[in-house]
């Protein structure tokens, strides 16, 4: 079966800082990778292939977007807020956590590597982690 997931968004980073990078994927495949920090803005677009996109959407659904919830309490002061949105054809879910805890979960740990080696061959190797 098909996944239902019409748009992502991924935003990760503090523009302010080291930078942040935000990923969309459009219904139609297009990806959109766009890293911003401080007055500079980069942006870089291609396509995603099926197959791609088919495990990438597999994994969002693993991490469960419409009722995980942040655990951490405390936030060191180099940590990043990390934000997903996904739309489905009813409803849109967000979801929201800390860069640190990547590492507690490995279906988000999976998912996150997967993004980010999206922004890095959406962006020819322009965007690195």
């Amino acid at each position: 079966m098909d996944s239902e997931i019409r748009y992502i968004k991924y935003e990760a980073g503090n523009p302010h800082f080291r930078g942040k990078t935000i990923i969309e994927i459009k219904e139609d495949r297009t990806v959109i990778v766009s890293f911003k920090q401080n007055n500079h803005s980069k942006r870089y677009s291609n396509k995603i292939d099926k197959r791609d996109q088919k495990r990438l959407f597999e994994k969002i659904e693993t991490v469960d977007p419409c009722s995980f919830s942040s655990q951490k309490e405390f936030v060191e002061p180099d940590d990043i807020e990390v934000c997903l949105t996904v739309k489905y054809p009813q409803k849109k879910c967000k979801l929201k956590f800390w860069g640190s805890e990547r590492f507690e979960f490995k279906s988000l740990n999976e998912l996150v590597n997967s993004l980010n080696k999206l922004a890095s061959e959406t962006s020819d190797g322009a965007i690195t982690y």
